[in-house]
């Protein structure tokens, strides 16, 4: 029994009462979630009662600046020196008082309150119709928001166009003759599709550098015989015979010529790419502007202020710049207080917790269907909770009294004008630039000495309040430890799947598919061999070889009559014809192919995935046969772990970079995730199947030797587009429909949550938070759309078929997304532009891509210079080859796949390759001046602020700060303090401290 006397009648509130009395304090945790919530009107990070508005961080008649809750947390006022109450920690709806009546009673959850509490909090789900909305309609919940949308729109449109410019390249390759005709229609699709089935230019070649690169090269085609003079240790002229015809529709075309006209035509692809990848920046920046201009924030009347003495108090700020500039709203000073936050985050799920464990025992103890040892099993369980509760408490309670930590010291200040006039005065008396802090006038100095650095400040959700603290150098030592960690995750997974495809390479045993259906008696379509004598003869014969007695006398007596073809399948009358004559006709010793062929059907029913249906015939072959599909599984199974795991593993590692802005982590956490997936997907693919010999070389005689690099693809051959070529492609398949899955079963998972949390949730908090909706990760989204972009533009000169699919893939997570975000997900933090405007940045890099890709794979096909291009940059190609070349080793050789660099130089001045390269010379020139040049500007804006500062605040004609609340006219976060941020708050609230007697 419970230490209340037994147990307790049902609650006030019945168990299928939703009445007002459930409303109870306890529910949300001591105090009402609505002054948290994100109102319709807002958009922003919190939104408070109009009712309270003068409360919160605000106080338009004088200086003084109080909480708004009953003065329990004075925010500051002259006179005081600290407005924080540090000394003590105060949270009266924490801890259950079980002899108070109004808290003796469960009350369960209200379903109307959660409804109500979603509504707030995500006002974008009142969105009427979610495939319709605009971009710029969504400017209201931030302009991260609009700028993620604006820029998967301008994705979906601008692919839309590729694909239509990409169909002559798909129909050219598709009528080529380079591979072998696939039974499997989907297959021959995708491979016909491709550059390797373009086939051979010329009728004959022969001459030029071979495998090696050190000698004659062998002839291709029906070349004539080579004269006298080709000594085999020095390469001949590469020279060529008639040109071979593709047949297009009606048409013919000679193949040279159309393969230069390819490259030509690919280059207006390129040209539409490149024009969309350059010009998004400027559409974005442009957007940034116009709808900045038409909402209404706090950052628009507000600064941060760093150089400031380690002493300063809020109010000595309010009272300076209330004389030096004009009238201030609000002074929020940022202290080290990291370890304080990061005890609060912590406090925070150890309450949730608590609460969560005295509403089940309570709800236990009043019904009377649960036992007494599970009422009591409850007790303990929330008297554990609340002992965690007060390990966290006296934690704080240490820092706050000054038992621990460091030295309480200035950050930074975020200050709030009531006049946006007075917002833009503080940039024109207090200039950026090196030269104007260096001769800062000494009257605006702060007491007479700190010159002071201003900047507009960010949104409030957006600051890392725990981390102001870490400077650059802190913060950049972390960043590439994070980074390496990373790697090394990347190279675990690059092992792992290396490791388990090998396992797979060894256990299968290759054959000569034709040799073996020229030698052998078994049908194949199906696979099947049905006389007994025969599969006896084979079978013995095998196990003669294994043995070592290949000549053994295998004379057998006839096999009973076949049973009645009911009941089997029926081989057509020539194949039983043949089969009965090769046995009567066998003297009793192995034949030369008898061996082989018992090899060569079981190996056939392994290629056919038949090979259990025959598991008692083919034994041997069985176990190798096993260990194949376990380590293609294997395969399979870390690949998709890993995709599961990288996702929270980079969040969870980019936390510990300790970023100032929530939209520096995200862009860390987009950046991370896009190389990942893009090595994952790519990279990986390409690597393994690739021919390294130094890297190869370098392995032997260590524990990776003959796991690692033992791919053999040296070039794009046509096998290339056979192997890896079409599992590229069935990945940037599956890549993006495993992405809409997810999105379909974050849909189902949202409401099955509902359903199973309005009758299983316990507290107000808990089921609030469910009906919340999902997370929409802006970071996660970018990374995955710039993943497909850049294996796509990478790959498509030689699988043209990705554009069309990646069109089809962006086209339909733009309505996803916007359904997912206007009816499933909560609302993204309000973030800066940071994000939006980086991925921006990032897309002009794909067509490096792009170029270097066209260039290697174009070039297989042996063609002679382009004079025009040769005479224009051949001297500085070769010139830069033969400077790579005296590179140290593994340099120069590019680790072992490049013997001569020179090779490199002509394969990139062929005709059919010579404008990629133009370009790509073009590109680089353009990205590298492009870098230099916003260097020269960011380091001009420092001298020369008044000449080359790009992003001077303009005025708006925002209505003063307290018009703009009193109008509904602000979006967004009010202050800047950090006791409004929910997350935040158990950091500075106070406690009445009491004994722990071991009980609730």
């Amino acid at each position: 029994m419970s230490q209340y006397g037994g147990r307790r009648p049902r609650s006030r509130v019945a168990w299928g009462d939703r009445g007002d009395d459930a409303r109870s304090e306890y529910s949300y945790g001591g105090r009402s979630r609505g002054g948290y919530s994100r109102g319709v009107g807002a958009g922003g990070n919190q939104v408070y009662p109009e009712s309270t508005y003068g409360g919160y961080g605000t106080s338009y008649a004088g200086y003084s600046n109080y909480g708004g809750d009953g003065a329990s947390t004075y925010h500051g006022n002259y006179g005081e020196d600290d407005g924080y109450w540090e000394d003590e920690y105060w949270d009266e709806g924490t801890y259950w008082d079980p002899d108070a009546d109004d808290e003796d009673y469960y009350q369960p959850p209200v379903i109307e309150l959660a409804l109500e509490h979603a509504e707030e909090v995500n006002p974008q789900h009142k969105v009427k119709s979610a495939l319709n909305v605009h971009p710029t309609d969504l400017n209201q919940y931030g302009i991260s928001v609009v700028l993620y949308f604006t820029f998967m729109k301008f994705l979906a449109f601008s692919f839309m166009w590729l694909a239509v410019l990409c169909i002559p390249a798909i129909l050219i390759n598709m009528g080529g003759d380079g591979l072998e005709k696939q039974a499997d229609p989907t297959v021959q699709f995708i491979e016909g599709s491709t550059l390797g089935n373009f086939g051979r230019i010329y009728e004959w070649e022969r001459g030029g550098l071979g495998d090696n690169e050190t000698h004659t090269a062998p002839s291709i085609g029906l070349a004539p015989p080579a004269p006298a003079s080709y000594p085999n240790d020095k390469a001949h002229p590469w020279e060529h015979g008639p040109t071979r015809s593709h047949n297009f529709f009606s048409f013919s075309q000679p193949k040279d010529e159309l393969m230069v006209g390819m490259s030509y035509f690919n280059m207006v692809f390129l040209a539409m790419f490149a024009l969309s990848a350059f010009l998004i920046p400027g559409v974005q920046r442009k957007l940034i502007k116009e709808v900045d201009a038409n909402m209404c924030t706090i950052e628009d009347y507000s600064v941060i202020i760093t150089d400031l003495p380690d002493d300063v108090k809020d109010q000595e700020l309010h009272k300076f710049f209330d004389k030096k500039v004009g009238k201030v709203q609000n002074v929020v000073v940022a202290t080290n207080n990291a370890e304080l936050l990061t005890l609060a985050f912590e406090r925070q799920k150890a309450k949730e917790l608590f609460h969560i464990q005295v509403a089940k025992y309570k709800k236990g103890r009043e019904d009377p269907d649960v036992s007494d040892k599970k009422v009591e099993w409850l007790h303990e369980e929330a008297v554990k909770a609340k002992k965690g509760l007060r390990a966290c408490d006296s934690a704080i309670r240490a820092l706050q009294n000054d038992r621990g930590g460091d030295a309480k010291r200035a950050i930074c200040a975020f200050v709030t004008f009531q006049e946006e006039a007075d917002f833009l005065n503080m940039f024109d008396m207090y200039r950026p630039g090196i030269f104007a802090w260096l001769w800062r006038p000494v009257d605006l100095r702060f007491r007479k000495k700190h010159r002071l650095r201003v900047k507009q400040a960010p949104p409030p959700a957006d600051i890392r309040w725990e981390n102001l603290q870490f400077n650059w150098a802190q913060r950049s030592f972390r960043q590439v430890n994070i980074s390496l960690l990373t790697g090394v995750v990347l190279g675990l997974a690059f092992i792992s799947i290396a490791a388990v495809q090998m396992m797979a390479a060894n256990a299968a045993t290759p054959y000569d598919t034709e040799e073996c259906r020229l030698n052998c008696h078994y049908g194949t379509d199906p696979v099947t061999m049905e006389n007994e004598d025969l599969r006896n003869i084979y079978l013995k014969c095998y196990e003669a070889e294994q043995e070592g007695d290949p000549k053994r006398d295998i004379t057998q007596t006839p096999s009973p009559p076949p049973p009645p073809a009911y009941g089997r399948r029926l081989m057509a009358q020539d194949l039983v014809s043949l089969q009965a004559n090769y046995v009567a006709g066998h003297n009793g010793t192995c034949g030369a192919f008898d061996s082989f062929c018992y090899a060569c059907y079981c190996l056939e029913h392994i290629s056919a995935g038949s090979v259990l249906e025959e598991s008692e015939y083919c034994q041997p072959y069985i176990f190798g046969y096993t260990m194949q599909v376990v380590a293609q599984s294997v395969a399979s199974v870390i690949v998709v772990v890993l995709n599961l795991l990288l996702k929270p593993l980079l969040i969870f590692l980019v936390k510990f970079e300790k970023h100032h802005s929530a939209s520096g982590e995200q862009m860390s956490v987009m950046s991370k995730l896009f190389l990942a997936q893009f090595f994952n997907t790519a990279i990986l693919l390409v690597v393994l199947n690739g021919s390294f010999p130094w890297l190869r070389a370098q392995l032997e005689g260590t524990p990776v030797e003959g796991l690692l690099f033992q791919g053999e693809m040296e070039d794009f051959v046509p096998a290339w587009y056979n192997e890896v070529g079409y599992a590229l492609v069935i990945s940037m398949v599956a890549t993006p429909a495993s992405q809409r899955i997810q999105t379909i079963f974050r849909l189902f998972k949202f409401k099955i949550g509902k359903f199973f949390a309005s009758r299983n949730a316990v507290t107000q908090d808990q089921l609030n938070r469910v009906f919340e909706g999902m997370e929409f990760n802006l970071a996660v989204n970018y990374g995955e759309l710039l993943n497909i972009l850049f294996v796509t533009l990478t790959f498509s000169p030689g699988l043209p078929i990705l554009v069309p699919l990646t069109s089809f893939a962006y086209m339909v997570r733009y309505g996803f997304d916007k359904y997912e975000f206007a009816r499933v997900s909560k609302m993204p933090p309000w973030y800066s532009t940071i994000l939006g405007m980086g991925v921006a940045h990032l897309m002009a890099y794909a067509c490096l891509g792009y170029i270097i890709l066209a260039i290697w794979a174009n070039s297989y096909y042996t063609m002679a210079p382009h004079p025009m291009i040769e005479g224009l940059i051949g001297s500085a190609l070769y010139g830069f080859c033969d400077a790579w070349e005296s590179l140290p080793e593994p340099l120069a050789s590019v680790f072992g796949t490049v013997s001569n660099p020179s090779e490199m130089a002509r394969r990139a001045l062929q005709k059919n390759t010579a404008i990629y390269t133009m370009t790509l010379f073009v590109i680089v020139v353009i990205l590298f001046f492009r870098g230099l040049f916003s260097t020269i500007r960011s380091i001009l804006a420092e001298i020369y602020p008044a000449y080359f500062q790009t992003d001077k605040r303009q005025a708006e004609g925002n209505p003063t700060f307290d018009l703009a609340i009193a109008g509904s006219q602000l979006l967004g976060a009010r202050t800047y303090s950090i006791r409004d941020a929910p997350q935040y708050q158990a950091a500075f609230e106070r406690i009445v401290w009491e004994q722990d007697d071991g009980k609730l």
